[in-house]
Order: structure tokens, then sequence, then C-alpha cells
């Protein structure tokens, strides 16, 4: 089941034409895992007369939370490490200009060992 919408709170940064959503803790419970979500914005606030509508952009839900490094060279034999916040269960991971064709699979090394690229 969809969760409801769920509010995050909108900072500016200071100097820079960029915005940092928030959700705050436990907001985002309830969202399935391996899952797109859209990214909603309502441009004038809440008590604006404008609608909420679609950013364009979407979230990927994932118990990944890191990835080190997160740059690799096109060369044989490169390796990343990916920590999971939660459970990571069974993994199968590919590399691809997208995530709709695999342009190679990825060994995924279990027990601290890191997979090769």
């Amino acid at each position: 089941a969809v969760p409801p919408a769920t509010p995050g709170s909108l900072a500016k940064a200071a100097g820079y034409q960029e915005w940092h959503v928030q959700f705050d803790g436990g907001t985002l419970n309830g969202m399935d895992i391996g899952r797109r979500y859209e990214l909603c914005v309502d441009a004038d606030g809440a008590g604006g007369p404008l609608l909420v509508g679609g950013s364009g952009f979407s979230l990927f839900t994932t118990t990944a939370a890191l990835l080190e490094p997160s740059t690799v060279l096109p060369e044989d034999a490169q390796s990343v490490v990916l920590t999971c916040d939660g459970p990571c269960g069974i993994v199968a991971a590919f590399v691809g200009a997208d995530c709709v064709t695999a342009l190679a699979p990825v060994d995924i090394g279990l027990g601290g060992a890191a997979p090769t690229v």
C-alpha cells in the first residue's frame, strides 16, 4: 500500500539556487523498498492558490545508505562497498546507463569482501 503524501520541510541553501528537502524521522516509514515515488511540490506553500504538482523528479527507496567510492575507472576489477541501513537481503547489482538494460553484472561479495565491477 502506498503511504499517504509525506510532507517535508524545504530550506534554501544560502548563496545557492538549490533547495534542501528534509523529511523528519519516521515520516518515510511504510514506503515499499525497491520502489520509485514521485517528489511533489507546492510552489507557493500550503496556504497559496497554486496546486501541488509533480517536480519531474522521483525518489527510489532502498536500504542502501552509502556507496564508496562513488566513482570508478572504466577498467576491470574496480571495487565499491555498499553499506545498508537496514537488511540488505539478497542483493544483485548491475552497472548501466539506466536500470533497464544492464551493461555488466556485479559480483557481490559478502562478509566484508568488496564487490568487484
